[in-house]
């Protein structure tokens, strides 16, 4: 990975990205179907009590050992002071190594990394956000973590009426592998014909997408694709693309897909080209090329062109 993209990992905790539904690829209530902790008093228990628990390819080892609660924020000066404190140059965060590993730093490195690479402080785009996010009558909590035989501290931000955990520098920020859960599709349904019938019809279904989520199970990002394409006796008479990406605080997610060939009513085929990345921080991005995709970065990244015939 060159230097550049390894920096883009590095600003793990900076990105508030757009909205998306809940559904997969015809996959709807997700959470409700993986019986997903929907509290946070939930989510850190269930955090707790895996004591090992596996990152992307199990390399990494993190023990959320205990939380205390440090009260309600009552004003919104509490929150000027809140984030003065999360954003100290002392602060712990997670700065992923590469798309398997990460390691737990102070903040100021990572500044001081990504202000020397490109030249930028990316706190000065995040606070203002999280600023928005985080409200008057939120909870505090006070996280406390084994990793490596280090011990670290991270501040949560908390509301049940909100979802949960809110944000944190940590656990926020962990991807936990065993919760990607991924759905493809590859369907080809011919109709057939009744005797007063004298047209055929066949529909052929492409789609492909997940949601990602992190170590207290609360979804982070997630994407769909989606590509339907309808024939009559061997002739295109109707087709559609659908693609939709979301992402949560420090992650990027983007999706597309597209027609790049095959007329209505005279072809009989349909090519379409399809892509998607997701990563941490800025790292991921797509740009359509006329008859395919460019993928840039992102830690998980697939590209690619379909062709369905009758």
């Amino acid at each position: 990975m060159k230097k550049s993209a390894f920096i883009l990992a590095c600003i793990s905790i900076f990105l508030i990205s757009c909205n998306s539904d809940d559904t997969y690829n015809g996959v709807s209530n997700y959470d409700d179907q993986l019986n997903l902790p929907t509290t946070w008093q939930e989510q850190l228990k269930s955090a707790q009590n895996r004591s090992n628990v596996e990152t992307r390819n199990g390399a990494n080892e993190i023990k959320l050992i205990g939380y205390t609660h440090k009260g309600i924020i009552d004003s919104e000066n509490e929150i000027s002071v809140i984030m003065e404190h999360l954003f100290s140059n002392n602060a712990s965060i997670v700065q992923y190594t590469n798309k398997d590993e990460f390691e737990i730093l102070p903040l100021k490195a990572v500044r001081e990394n990504a202000i020397q690479s490109i030249g930028i402080d990316p706190t000065e785009r995040l606070i203002p956000q999280l600023k928005t996010k985080i409200l008057v009558g939120m909870e505090i909590i006070e996280l406390e973590w084994n990793y490596k035989g280090n011990i670290y501290y991270s501040t949560a931000i908390a509301s049940n009426e909100h979802g949960g955990i809110l944000y944190d520098h940590i656990g926020y920020m962990i991807l936990n592998p065993r919760s990607f859960s991924q759905i493809d599709q590859e369907i080809s349904t011919p109709e057939v014909k009744t005797r007063s019938e004298s047209i055929a019809r066949t529909t052929c279904v492409f789609s492909k997408g997940w949601p990602v989520y992190n170590l207290y199970y609360i979804k982070v990002m997630g994407f769909s694709l989606k590509c339907v394409s309808t024939f009559r006796n061997g002739i295109l008479v109707d087709r559609s693309c659908n693609s939709s990406s979301w992402a949560d605080s420090g992650f990027t997610c983007e999706a597309d897909i597209k027609t790049v060939g095959g007329d209505l009513d005279s072809s009989r085929y349909h090519e379409f080209a399809w892509a998607y990345c997701y990563g941490i921080g800025w790292s991921a991005s797509i740009s359509f090329q006329g008859v395919g995709f460019n993928v840039s970065g992102g830690d998980q990244r697939e590209a690619g062109t379909e062709v369905h015939r009758p």
